[in-house]
């Protein structure tokens, strides 16, 4: 079988394991309170829908997809018809949708720093995360917020790395990477407040990987800075955050609003910095209801994520995806992409609590594609080596 068909029948059975596993016991239990909130504000008007959520915790989009969903599948008021309890299976099949497109996204994620082994572990740790099944099964926009999230890094690395690496004068260049960017960037905002964390963590990346690509020997055995080689790749990536900020002009001033006189008032108490960086590496390795004794295979989630930067940093062993072979920054994108808005929440919570552990999830996938690298390296060191031959 040609390798590239056995890796796609592999990539659709990975895709149909994470459906079967996030169908099973969908929508067993009676939604709970914010998911009600969600199906009420599904089924408004779209005027009062809007109007709702310019006071809400959360902006619309979401709930606006969600409306379309439910009256396509017949429940346009948002409640659940007199003969059955529908809705929450309706409802919870739009989450378990974008949850299964969120296993495909990493796979894609993954193709672009490994080999196709990689992507397809890193796919298959997404489709079995309790993390991610319990989220694809929520009726919250958490999942679509994390896919979004997925498509924005996805994006802002071609772009970034073809712009840098000479590529774009092989190909027919980065500008619809810098557009889908833009669109992503802007949907996320229009999704969760917290989307602007990962945007950050992402530009901060951005900026010192173009930084990093301009520097040139200066023949002192030093370095500086070729600012031919920076104006336009920083000019590219301004205008497409232009082009996002522009998407979300409308919406800008009720997210200022929410930001500096929030509607509702902090209830969260301030985390301590080492617990909730504990808190969120169980939910990420062993789902949001891991109790803290399973702190000894978190450790072991730990020295496999540790293995996979390091194994991502080698020479490939495969072709990834795009044909370039990552750097040492481009790397580092997956853990600012994951931990880097976790760190940001984390600072501003010293001043207002912001943490908590679900939004931990929008910043997910990167995770499991270091974890697939980890657990692919792993694989290839234990199995033994063929030795060699008589010369």
């Amino acid at each position: 079988m040609p390798p590239r068909l056995r890796d796609r029948l592999l990539l659709l059975s990975v895709l149909l394991g994470g459906t079967a596993l996030r169908l099973f016991r969908l929508a067993a239990d009676s939604l709970w309170y914010d998911e009600t909130v969600s199906t009420l504000l599904a089924g408004s008007p779209l005027p009062e829908l809007i109007r709702h959520t310019a006071g809400d915790i959360h902006p619309p989009l979401y709930y606006i997809l969600l409306r379309g969903w439910l009256i396509v599948l017949g429940y346009p008021t948002g409640h659940a018809d007199p003969t059955g309890n529908g809705l929450e299976f309706a409802a919870g099949f739009f989450s378990l949708f974008c949850g299964v497109l969120l296993i495909g996204l990493t796979y894609a994620l993954a193709r672009r720093f490994a080999d196709a082994r990689a992507g397809l572990i890193a796919a298959a740790l997404v489709a079995l995360s309790p993390y991610h099944v319990w989220y694809s099964q929520e009726v919250r926009m958490y999942t679509f917020g994390a896919g979004l999230g997925a498509v924005a890094t996805l994006a802002l690395m071609e772009g970034v790395r073809r712009e840098t690496s000479g590529v774009k004068r092989q190909t027919s260049g980065a500008g619809w990477a810098w557009g889908v960017y833009a669109v992503a960037a802007a949907a996320g905002m229009y999704t969760l407040y917290y989307f602007a964390f990962l945007l950050i963590a992402l530009n901060l990346w951005a900026l010192a990987r173009i930084g990093l690509s301009a520097r040139r020997p200066d023949g002192r055995s030093r370095l500086t800075l070729d600012v031919s080689r920076l104006v336009f790749p920083v000019s590219c990536l301004l205008l497409a955050n232009l082009a996002a900020a522009l998407l979300y002009a409308p919406w800008m001033p009720i997210a200022w609003r929410q930001a500096t006189d929030p509607p509702v008032p902090p209830w969260r108490l301030a985390p301590g910095f080492l617990s909730a960086l504990a808190e969120s590496w169980r939910a990420l390795a062993l789902g949001q209801a891991a109790p803290a004794w399973t702190w000894p295979v978190a450790l072991v989630v730990l020295a496999v994520y540790v293995a996979g930067l390091w194994a991502l940093t080698r020479p490939p062993s495969g072709q990834t995806a795009n044909g370039i072979a990552p750097s040492t920054c481009d790397v580092l994108l997956l853990p600012v992409a994951t931990f880097g808005p976790l760190l940001l929440i984390l600072l501003i919570s010293l001043l207002t609590p912001l943490y908590h552990v679900r939004y931990v999830f929008t910043y997910s996938p990167a995770f499991y594609v270091v974890g697939g690298a980890g657990l692919t390296w792993l694989w290839a060191a234990s199995r033994p080596r063929p030795e060699a031959g008589p010369r």
